[in-house]
């Protein structure tokens, strides 16, 4: 048992064994453990009222979280959908995702993509890609997600994202000033 620095071992047997082990391993173990749960704290706790934010913009439509969708994303197991203005694609987005914008023509999609297809759709902080992802799943696509928090969000958690010319970037389209205010870990900027 560690207690403020001291390791106390319980056993007669092996106590010579485990204290040696216990004095060279016990507290690089803590700080392990400190570090792997509280700076992902750290991270999130930077923008105060993100999540209240996020949640008033959004109802009870499917989401997935970031750090979720990491998992898919990374073995291409889902399509991701850019819901944002063409100059915020141009200045990240997530590695893969295809544009499809607020007011495209959404026939276009449906001609290249099967409906029961695996469709993740972002946007900055989850509102706009919420009305896309709606409207797809009126066209009949069954299996999709509106990724919460957005890109605002994947930023934070410092996933990579990539700009027009596929280079990595830590830059982020703010929308605005008043939007980019919610941007954390990563660079807002406004063209």
């Amino acid at each position: 048992m560690y207690l403020w620095g001291t390791w106390i071992t319980i056993g007669h047997s092996m106590e010579n064994k485990s204290t040696h082990f216990n004095r060279r391993v016990g507290p690089w173990l803590f700080l392990t453990l400190v570090v792997l749960l509280f700076v992902p704290c750290l991270l999130i706790a930077q923008r105060p009222g993100f999540f209240e934010m996020v949640d008033s913009y959004t109802n009870d439509f499917p989401t997935v979280t970031p750090k979720l969708l990491e998992n898919e994303w990374s073995s291409g197991a889902v399509l991701l959908l850019d819901a944002r203005e063409p100059s915020e694609y141009r200045v990240s987005r997530i590695p893969g995702a295809r544009f499809i914008g607020v007011s495209l023509n959404y026939e276009k999609i449906r001609e290249s993509t099967p409906l029961d297809t695996p469709i993740v759709v972002y946007c900055s902080v989850g509102a706009r890609s919420q009305d896309v992802a709606i409207r797809l799943k009126a066209m009949g696509y069954t299996n999709i997600r509106n990724m919460y928090g957005g890109i605002f969000y994947w930023a934070g958690l410092g996933f990579p994202m990539e700009d027009h010319q596929g280079n990595r970037t830590i830059q982020v389209h703010g929308y605005n000033t008043e939007w980019g205010k919610w941007v954390w870990n990563a660079t807002a900027v406004y063209e």
